[in-house]
């Protein structure tokens, strides 16, 4: 291994864990401990702030630094930061798509050839769909985030599905992505319970000084997906799959829909039911399933399935 390529093996090392013994870097990158310490200065006069520790043959750890020094990954961590960053421009906030490709492009700017073709690849046969025609305010998301981290009350303006505003005070617990969506997670002060709110619902928000100590109550994925039944969306789904339900609920997370057994026929199928703004979402959705299906309801759902069916047989005739 020459010198530079064995630096950036040393510095990929160092950041995946707290602290490395000089004996398991040595062994890693098949080198003697001395080579190690030598590699360690050279790491260091490029600005790198690594720190040394006693005990049994020494160790390494890579401090906090005061900026931000060149990170280093390997061909899997560099696709797998690429593919998140992918994955980040659609997770249903606005204003987070335009800084996660500006990241993504200076990635795939610096990715050697033979790591490049492999992220070409992955993106020339994936398609990720926007989550939401209404994604939630990056502002609001990241104001709720830290309020939760350090329990902080919230007051903020929001509307409900009839359009009724309301000024609420709430103690953060959780964010949650659920159909598509961000929920808050929350304890209502006012109301005396736990809610959820749709983030892409709140008008205007603040923190305030206030702190609350975490109080029980029940899990907050298992509460937004109970508050946020088929009923709260603009349109339910009911499709019967040619599958049994246990491997249906392997392809089919809890957020999509849910998922029941049939068990009045002689083959195996169950019941999905979905609730969703977006008809046209869950037509390539279902196109992508594994299993044979038929929709019952509605027809608008129908005919979006029969129209890309269509479209794709013509492609491939």
């Amino acid at each position: 291994m020459e010198t530079a390529e064995r630096l950036l093996a040393l510095l990929s090392l160092l950041q995946r864990r707290p602290d490395w013994s000089a004996e398991e870097l040595a062994d890693r990158l098949g080198v003697t401990t001395r080579t190690v310490r030598r590699d360690v200065a050279r790491l260091r006069t490029y600005g790198y702030p690594i720190d040394a520790f006693a005990g049994h043959g020494g160790g390494y750890q890579l401090a906090a630094g005061a900026s931000l020094p060149p990170l280093a990954f390997d061909a899997d961590e560099a696709v797998a930061v690429a593919l998140g960053l992918r994955l980040c421009a659609h997770v249903g906030l606005d204003g987070i798509d335009e800084p996660a490709h500006a990241a993504l492009a200076k990635i795939e700017q610096l990715l050697p050839v033979r790591w490049r073709a492999r992220l070409d690849d992955l993106s020339a046969v994936t398609v990720i769909d926007s989550p939401t025609t209404n994604p939630a305010t990056r502002q609001h998301f990241e104001l709720f985030t830290r309020a939760a981290a350090t329990r902080q009350v919230v007051e903020f303006v929001y509307v409900d599905q009839h359009g009724v505003e309301s000024t609420r005070r709430a103690e953060p617990v959780q964010l949650v992505f659920v159909g598509r969506r961000w929920y808050l997670a929350a304890f209502d002060l006012d109301r005396h319970d736990w809610r959820t709110f749709r983030i892409d619902r709140v008008l205007r928000a603040t923190a305030d000084d206030r702190r609350f100590r975490p109080r029980p109550g029940p899990d907050p994925s298992d509460l937004v997906r109970g508050s946020a039944p088929p009923e709260a969306f603009a349109h339910q789904a009911v499709v019967q799959l040619d599958c049994d339900a246990s491997d249906a609920r392997v392809r089919i997370p809890a957020s999509i829909g849910a998922i029941t057994p049939d068990a009045g026929g002689t083959v195996p199928r169950c019941r999905l039911v979905v609730g969703t703004d977006d008809l046209d979402w869950l037509a390539r959705f279902l196109l992508q399933l594994p299993w044979p299906f038929e929709v019952e309801e509605p027809s608008a759902l129908r005919t979006r399935v029969r129209t890309l069916a269509r479209q794709v047989a013509a492609r491939h005739r």
